[in-house]
């Protein structure tokens, strides 16, 4: 496992990690689970009682939070100049993206992502991604319009779950 490596990547990413805690961010909260299990196997891997399943979960959870908080200080310093404010302002539209993003991944796995479903969700990231790098005003009603174009072209389906999903699921039976 990339155990020291994690810790290494978590350490040197401290400051940015405490900022959005403080700052009480919907990007760093969103992803609890996936840092409570990585924090559980870290234990058990202490105790010498980790098993294949759950280094598969260490690497795909480290993965997960490195690329996510890596997207999320693209946006803090590129698209805001480093303004928190700007940040928490736009942290709900980044959020979206990244839920976008993972409902993505899963469809994929689950070969269910049609050519219109792409092309729908390539327009709705143009279309945030534009507001953000703006950073234009915005309301929260975009999204609930989004919503309502993705549930016309996608049925909702119980087996597709995105990875916050199975890290919730996992949190819940550690």
């Amino acid at each position: 496992m990339k155990i020291k490596e994690y810790l290494t990547w978590k350490k040197e990413n401290e400051t940015f990690l405490n900022m959005l805690e403080t700052e009480a961010s919907i990007l760093l909260s969103r992803m609890n689970e996936v840092f409570l299990v990585l924090d559980k196997i870290i234990y058990l891997e202490g105790n010498n009682l980790p098993t294949n399943d759950l280094q598969i979960f260490f690497e795909v959870g480290y993965s997960y939070v490195f690329d996510r908080i890596n997207e999320t200080k693209i946006y803090f310093k590129e698209y805001f100049f480093e303004s928190k404010m700007l940040l928490k302002k736009y942290e709900v539209l980044i959020n979206y993206l990244m839920h976008l993003e993972d409902y993505i991944e899963a469809l994929k796995e689950k070969e269910k992502l049609t050519i219109e479903v792409s092309t729908l969700f390539d327009r709705i990231f143009k279309e945030l991604d534009e507001i953000l790098k703006k950073n234009q005003d915005f309301n929260l009603s975009i999204l609930d319009e989004y919503d309502l174009e993705i549930s016309k072209a996608i049925k909702f389906d119980k087996d597709v779950l995105t990875t916050l999903d199975i890290f919730a699921l996992a949190y819940e039976e550690m």
